[in-house]
């Protein structure tokens, strides 16, 4: 017996009397039998009425076992008094209101019943709770199991928001909870408690966050808790974080858009996750194990458009070709008929986007030429077919249809010849233009004036001379003029400035060695310049015109054949306003190389020609696109790949301004000016980076 125990007896008598009654109480009873022996006899005898009197006395006693035995305890140690108060607010047994030994102790301020709650069933919760009448709101709380711990519950009054939390493992160790679960370590979760984005703290590990998707940090000794960033740098994943999986990083949709962050790049977007490119620059071989050549090139939205022929079924076919900025194929056809031998000369993007396509047709050695109206998908939608003509270029009218150009073979005396045709296809005029041994190569239609190069035969010497037609859209001439040399000269390519009427026209020179010519013709027929350049055995083919020839950064592109060692290769050559060579290359392998037509595409240059240095064998069609200073690769182009001329130039004519690899800008003066020839013969030599 305890010290506490004696001492009760010593100073309270009457607790042995008690104790003898409750004794001779227990030993005067009969034996009584349990209900649970009742129920057992009454199954075994079959005795349904005594079964359920016995359910229903179990049903009636089994709650307030815990109270009873309060009561019992209680009775024994307070009295009959304090027993019966117990007995009335413990008889609820959910335990709604405070503990009823709780409610009754907290009047009788029994010093002795601090202890009771050890032995007491409905405290069991409270294992060491103190003393009960701070308990207030624990007994609404029955499945809080986790407030076992709270040894030192001063006051769970916010405790409510735990009462839906019955598994809050973090809140068994809560001994300081004074009040609404404040001082609450992170759960890492969130579970309600309101609290737990704060604790003190001395470094981040005192702050364990508890989930993947959250990072705790000790800022000025509380903890805090941020979102996990799981962005990867990636503009082709999808960044997402789940709790207890953490970061995942998932493709988005291929073809989104994205950034390589490089100027020699184009095209780029998402695929399977990565941000994919195409080269800005490049050159391709196009062709077969047969023969395949490359006449012609346009620009098209999004790519260019080229014609050609080949003979990859067997007999020489018109070709075309249609790819994208990339040099993926998107059409490959071709048109002929047996017996015959077809080629596209030339092709031209008229204004509804379809194509006008230029083919020469040899028929058993007779000449006649077909005009073909064909869709973007390469379907043929009309055809005219001409006699005795032998097309060699085609340029679009606006409004509608187009303008074809080339020879008239007609009892034996050649002849230049024209035609047009509406935008139904249908022929609106077709003309003979020139003296005998004339032809005409290209056109080119601006302002509603028709321009058109070839060669004429000169009335005195009989030798083909450069020559440069010009009609309305009638066809009605108004400029034919023959510029007269000395040395045979003839023009295969045109290009017209869109300011000031003024035409860029290139061909070839002849005589004691071959030579690039190059004409700039204004509007009158007058000839600014008239140049010769050469690169061994040269010749230019095709012509574009960088707008407008009359400005500081104009001038010309060409581009053809030179000779410069024991092969052929491609030839292009920027010259400026002044007429003057600002830069020359020759592009090609070991093999033989020919350029026969460029187009200038905004920052962009297409150029087709032929070449035995690449491709599946033989003579392969070429395509290259290139920025406008001739480079053919991102090591040499870097940031030439994305601009113009214009930002090179810094207005002095007397300057070549050209593009390196390492900067857009190099100014490069080349010597003195007069002033008529502009550049002095010195400024032909060329910038060295």
């Amino acid at each position: 017996m305890g010290r506490g125990a004696g001492a009760m007896m010593a100073r309270n008598p009457w607790y042995l009397a008690v104790l003898a009654a409750g004794w001779l109480l227990t030993a005067c009873m009969p034996d009584r039998k349990s209900d649970e022996q009742i129920k057992a006899e009454a199954a075994a005898q079959g005795d349904t009425t005594a079964l359920a009197d016995a359910d229903a006395s179990l049903a009636d006693t089994a709650p307030s076992d815990a109270e009873d035995a309060d009561v019992a305890l209680d009775a024994a140690v307070d009295g009959a008094g304090d027993a019966t108060a117990d007995a009335q607010v413990d008889a609820d047994p959910a335990d709604s209101l405070p503990d009823g030994d709780d409610a009754a102790d907290a009047g009788d301020q029994d010093a002795a019943d601090a202890g009771d709650d050890a032995t007491a069933v409905a405290d069991s919760a409270d294992a060491g709770d103190g003393l009960d009448p701070g308990d207030g709101i624990d007994a609404a709380n029955p499945s809080d199991t986790v407030d076992a711990a709270d040894g030192a519950d001063g006051v769970d009054g916010a405790d409510s928001v735990d009462s839906a939390d019955s598994a809050d493992a973090v809140d068994a160790a809560d001994s300081g909870d004074g009040s609404g679960d404040a001082a609450d370590a992170p759960d890492g979760s969130a579970d309600g408690d309101g609290g737990d984005a704060s604790s003190s703290c001395l470094t981040d590990q005192d702050c364990p966050s508890g989930n993947v998707c959250q990072v705790a940090a000790c800022v000025s000794g509380s903890c805090t808790l941020t979102a996990l960033s799981c962005e990867d740098g990636n503009a082709c994943t999808a960044d997402s974080c789940a709790t207890g999986t953490g970061c995942a990083h998932s493709a988005v949709a291929n073809g989104s858009a994205c950034s390589t962050n490089s100027l020699c790049t184009l095209g780029d977007s998402c695929q399977a996750g990565v941000c994919t490119s195409l080269p800005a620059v490049w050159d391709k071989a196009l062709g077969s194990t047969g023969e395949e050549h490359l006449l012609a090139v346009d620009a098209v939205t999004g790519g260019a458009v080229v014609a050609g022929s080949t003979n990859r079924n067997g007999p020489w076919e018109a070709w075309l070709v249609k790819v994208d900025d990339s040099g993926k194929v998107l059409l490959d056809k071709t048109y002929g008929a047996s017996g015959e031998s077809h080629s596209g000369m030339d092709v031209a993007t008229l204004a509804d986007g379809s194509l006008a396509l230029a083919v020469a047709v040899n028929a058993g050695g007779k000449l006649k030429s077909r005009l073909l109206h064909v869709s973007a998908s390469g379907t043929v939608l009309g055809e005219i077919t001409f006699a005795d003509v032998d097309v060699q270029g085609v340029a679009a009218v606006p409004g509608g249809g187009a303008v074809f150009v080339g020879r008239l073979a007609e009892g034996g005396a050649d002849k230049g010849w024209a035609a047009r045709v509406d935008a139904g296809w249908g022929s609106l005029w077709d003309k003979e233009f020139g003296s005998n041994g004339s032809a005409l190569a290209d056109v080119a239609v601006a302002n509603n004036m028709v321009w058109m190069v070839g060669r004429a035969s000169a009335a005195l010497t009989g030798v083909d001379q450069a020559w440069v037609l010009r009609t309305d859209v009638s066809g009605t001439v108004q400029l034919d003029k023959v510029l007269t040399t000395l040395l045979p000269r003839s023009l295969a390519g045109v290009s017209v400035a869109a300011q000031g009427g003024e035409i860029i026209a290139v061909g070839h020179s002849g005589g004691l060695g071959d030579s690039g010519l190059l004409l700039r013709v204004d509007a009158a027929g007058a000839a600014k310049w008239d140049k010769e350049f050469s690169s061994g055995s040269s010749y230019f083919l095709g012509a574009a015109a960088t707008f407008p020839v009359s400005a500081s950064n104009g001038g010309a592109l060409a581009v053809g054949s030179s000779k410069p060692g024991s092969n052929n290769q491609l030839w292009l050559a920027r010259i400026q306003q002044t007429g003057y060579q600002a830069w020359q290359k020759s592009l090609g392998g070991t093999g033989v190389e020919v350029g026969r037509d460029l187009v200038l595409q905004s920052h962009t240059l297409w150029i087709v020609g032929d070449t035995t240095s690449i491709g599946a064998g033989g003579s392969d069609g070429w395509l290259l696109r290139l920025d406008v200073f001739g480079n053919g690769t991102c090591t040499t182009s870097g940031p030439c790949s994305t601009i113009g001329q214009s930002a090179c130039d810094d207005g002095i004519p007397c300057t070549a301004d050209v593009c390196t690899a390492a900067t857009y800008a190099d100014k490069c003066p080349k010597g003195g000016c007069d002033a008529y020839k502009g550049c002095a013969s010195s400024a032909i030599a060329l910038c060295a980076p």
